[in-house]
């Protein structure tokens, strides 16, 4: 059983998630195309910072992020659809 403060508590942690997937994607767009690293791609070279594009790291932590806010809000989405169906009516 759950009072309507957890569901309050989790339509507002939803809403914060949804907040952070939309600024997320409108600052995705705004990032320039990165193409595929030119010249040496070697694991050796990438460490060493030498065949990659810049801006690549900025995507990938961009990426990275959405995608653990979106996983966020799939959790939050799956509490609050087994409290709708163990609630009473």
């Amino acid at each position: 059983m759950h009072s309507d403060e957890y569901e309050i508590s989790l339509f507002r942690e939803l809403a914060v998630c949804m907040a952070a997937i939309k600024k997320l994607e409108r600052h995705l767009a705004c990032l320039p195309e990165i193409d595929q690293p030119e010249g040496d791609a070697s694991p050796s070279a990438v460490a060493a910072g030498r065949g990659m594009r810049p801006g690549l790291d900025e995507l990938t932590e961009q990426l990275q992020a959405l995608q653990i806010w979106t996983e966020r809000k799939k959790q939050y989405e799956t509490m609050l659809a087994v409290m709708k169906i163990s609630s009473p009516s």
